[in-house]
């Protein structure tokens, strides 16, 4: 539950945040990651390599994946919640759904199989089997990803020297030069 009301929050702050927190600047737009890609790639190890006040080429498709992977990590998870635990939001409808004939859904426990339907039973485990493999090959996913994500910070991090870990505890970059986003944080 904590994920999924921190990346409901995170997806909300796309539209009301700062101009680099905002959807624009994160995804990356078709017509100009490309290129843009092409030239980040090619000066990356450059010391002339642009520098950006939001998220570089690279790091506007981590965004993505990250975003995208954490959404099903968050939905396949309250699915789960609901068919293993009945928990909210679909706890109820799960209940519902196995409670034998003439038995309160309110009253069924987790894990004990009194009360319950056992061809329902199986209709809701056949349910459930490919959220339980979508959430595990996410976590495999996610994990990958995020240690993508830090090498790529702490690449970023030493070539700019204290550009990106320190913008994230005062919320302010420190770059020797003028960023190539400044006046317009959409993908370039």
């Amino acid at each position: 539950y904590l994920l999924a009301v921190n990346l409901a929050w995170r997806l909300v702050w796309a539209f009301i945040g700062s101009p680099f927190a905002r959807w624009r600047a994160l995804l990356p737009g078709m017509q100009r990651t490309g290129p843009s890609m092409g030239a980040y790639l090619g000066a990356m190890s450059s010391p002339d390599a642009p520098r950006y006040l939001g998220h570089n080429p690279i790091a506007r498709l981590m965004v993505t994946a990250l975003l995208l992977v954490l959404t099903l990590q968050a939905l396949s998870g309250l699915v789960l919640a609901g068919t293993d635990i009945y928990y909210p939001p679909l706890g109820p409808w799960i209940t519902g759904w196995i409670a034998a004939p003439g038995i309160d859904p309110a009253t069924l426990v987790p894990y004990v199989q009194t009360g319950i339907d056992p061809d329902a039973w199986k209709e809701m485990r056949a349910f459930r089997s490919p959220v339980v493999a979508a959430h595990g090959w996410g976590f495999y996913v996610l994990l990958v990803l995020v240690l993508i994500h830090i090498a790529g910070v702490l690449y970023t991090e030493i070539r700019e020297g204290g550009a990106i870990v320190s913008a994230m505890f005062t919320g302010r970059k420190l770059l020797d030069r003028r960023p190539v986003d400044l006046d317009d944080p959409r993908p370039r």
